[in-house]
């Protein structure tokens, strides 16, 4: 119901995770960037919109997170932290905090929802018709959401990524085929209260894909905090490497968890960000048909446009009419699929990582899936309550991206690359980034959304630096299978000098040194290719066309050599990935049975060995013929190629050479 057994294929995985992260909320608020701004309006969704942090699931995080078995990323503690005490406090918090995080993704959908099915739905625009379109979108989006689990919602979202596809595609071509900008023209932008006034361009402007140094949007304008717009981008773009660093919870953790194998957690990430490139010339196209149909006659806009207004107006009024059927659809299918996605994963956070674990750990399967359903109509609920409060998509998508999101990002990002991190340090640091978030915005409701960020950071760091280092640490034994699992970078040194296996950490350092130089090459892999398609269907031949061409050629070269024949195959320079340990294999690591450790026991883990494995031949017995037939089963039991040299699938990668 949560994973779909493991069973789905990577491209499935893939479309499903393009359409849900091509949302109706989203496309309406990049539309009105790309309106107001130009083409460079794309880098304010560095924070979000752009998903930059696909590069890094695709090179190495991915994979990390597949390769620890969990359903959900909280459940996912006790293999960091041990199913103690420290585990117990991380997962809890870790829960809570994703919760809260999936109501602010239900009220974007909601707020979105409104805005745009009021204007084919109920052809009204007030609060209570956005409103009522709101409720009625999520109660179509619920019932399969809840009653099908992720394989219902994961073939839905494939049906509704080509729905959205179609629609993408017509309108691009409708646009192309219509749409002459003049070389001047006005564009509308917010001035706050409701209120809408205009600014002036020029088309070499709009078309600039190079941001500029300040955008001059009045003072009192919920845009104004952008006008210092490089400043801005740095702060984006920081935070976003935060989260490609610490790896997204939510339904990306649930599409990763639910693939098969290293090599499938590559090809879908890939092909997802392949897929949701087309999301940009669809912006563009949108924004280019609303100001060439508001500055007909050469004398200024005839119409006065909010941008987040951009996308269903255009719509409405200037696409042909057997187009616009599709198009409605689409952003119909594009919202839906994120929302179904939201609740499917924040039911497994409820029923894993709360109830399960501290109310009722012998429930049923029958009763698991009856709490599953019944936490999602809750969120729902509290999701839509929480639209009515809300003012516009911005505020509510700033607040989830640079708030929630970044009050999270400390201990999020620490949990893979400090050993000395314990699960009391990521609680608290967890607890009081996500307070101060939303306590921030509280009291201060019209801060910029990057101060929501910088307001959290310090507290969080500061908490959990304080905790960690007053509590025990973590369990030797579960920090040294945690890392055998993963095998992540970083201040790993106390763990990796107790494991008497050069060989095998030769290949670790291999591997995540590929990935380091893998990832950077895929950010800018990712932002050229999304220029790209942008400038393709705006400005096709333009200057921008050529440099950005050759980018994409040449990071795509790069990306293979580096990263995706490495994958793949085993030759001088590169690692095999492997599956996590199946469970006769995981047996020869010892479990924990606290988490805790004392000081001295941390000390005499520098010195001694705490893994010594155990005696006689306990590890070298012959499989059962079901845990033969098991590997027969598994993913990388597939053909091979002849002609490359190969390491046994099964076995560890890092061998227990010390236990003899």
């Amino acid at each position: 119901y949560l994973l779909g057994r493991g069973t789905t294929p990577w491209w499935a995985l893939a479309a499903s995770g393009m359409s849900s992260n091509l949302d109706m909320s989203g496309t309406m608020l990049c539309t009105g960037f790309i309106y107001c701004i130009g083409l460079s309006g794309f880098f304010v969704e560095i924070r979000g919109g752009v998903t930059l942090y696909l590069a890094f699931l695709m090179t190495f995080m991915g994979k990390w997170m597949r390769r620890s078995g969990a359903m959900t990323q909280a459940e996912w503690m006790d293999l960091r932290f041990g199913s103690g005490s420290q585990g117990r406090a991380a997962r809890a918090c870790a829960a809570v905090a994703n919760l809260v995080y999936s109501t602010g993704s239900i009220t974007f959908f909601a707020v979105g929802g409104g805005k745009f099915g009021a204007e084919f739905i109920l052809g009204r625009t007030d609060s209570e018709a956005r409103f009522q379109a709101a409720a009625m979108l999520v109660a179509t989006s619920s019932v399969y959401t809840i009653f099908a689990g992720v394989q219902g919602v994961i073939w839905t979202d494939c049906f509704q990524a080509t729905t959205v596809v179609s629609a993408i595609v017509g309108t691009v071509c409708f646009a192309v085929a219509t749409v002459t900008l003049p070389e001047t023209f006005q564009v509308g932008i917010p001035l706050g209260g409701g209120a809408v006034g205009l600014r002036n361009m020029t088309l070499g402007e709009w078309r600039s894909v190079m941001p500029a140094d300040t955008l001059h949007f009045p003072k009192g304008s919920p845009f104004e905090h952008y006008n210092s717009f490089h400043l801005l981008i740095v702060c984006y773009l920081f935070r976003t490497l935060l989260e490609g660093h610490g790896g997204p919870g939510g339904y990306t953790f649930q599409r990763f968890a639910a693939a098969s194998s290293d090599l499938d957690c590559g090809n879908m990430a890939m092909l997802w960000t392949v897929m949701l490139s087309c999301r940009w010339p669809f912006v563009a196209s949108i924004a280019a048909l609303a100001i060439f149909h508001t500055n007909q006659g050469g004398g200024g806009a005839t119409v006065l446009l909010d941008p987040e207004a951009v996308l269903p107006w255009v719509i409405h009024t200037h696409i042909p009419t057997p187009l616009k059927g599709i198009v409605v659809a689409g952003m119909l299918a594009a919202g839906m699929s994120t929302y179904d996605s939201a609740v499917n994963a924040a039911a497994a956070y409820w029923v894993k990582d709360l109830y399960l674990l501290f109310i009722n750990p012998d429930a049923s399967p029958r009763l698991q899936m009856l709490h599953s359903r019944a936490a999602s109509a809750v969120l729902v609920v509290a999701g839509l309550l929480l639209s009515t409060l809300v003012r516009d998509v911005n505020e509510i998508w700033g607040f989830i991206t640079m708030g929630l999101t970044g009050g999270m990002l400390v201990p999020i990002v620490l949990r893979w690359y400090w050993w000395r991190l314990n699960g009391y340090g990521f609680a608290v640091g967890i607890l009081s980034g996500t307070c101060v978030s939303i306590c921030t915005k509280l009291f201060l409701p019209d801060v910029a959304d990057y101060l929501l960020l910088f307001a959290a950071l310090p507290v969080s760091l500061t908490l959990l630096l304080i905790v960690t280092f007053s509590t025990p640490p973590t369990s030797p034994q579960v920090l040294d299978k945690f890392y055998r699992n993963t095998r992540p970078w970083g201040l790993w040194g106390p763990v990796t000098g107790k494991m008497r296996d050069p060989e095998g950490l030769r290949r670790v350092e291999v591997e995540t040194t590929l990935d380091r130089v893998a990832s950077a090459i895929a950010v800018v892999w990712q932002i050229s290719l999304f220029l790209l398609a942008m400038v393709a269907a705006t400005d096709f031949g333009g200057a921008s066309t050529a440099p950005l061409t050759a980018l994409v050629g040449v990071t795509s070269l790069l990306l293979y050599l580096v990263f995706y024949r490495p994958l793949r195959w085993w030759d001088a320079g590169a690692v095999p990935l492997q599956d996590p340990l199946t469970p006769w294999e995981a047996a020869r690591v010892p479990s924990d049975a606290s988490g805790d450790v004392s000081f001295q026991d941390a000390v005499d883990f520098q010195g001694e060995s705490h893994f010594q494995g155990s005696a006689g031949n306990s590890h070298e017995r012959d499989a059962s013929p079901e845990e033969e037939h098991q590997e027969e089963s598994r993913p990388h039991s597939r053909e091979r190629l002849h002609s490359v040299p190969r390491v046994q699938d099964n076995l560890p990668l890092l061998a227990d050479t010390q236990g003899g």
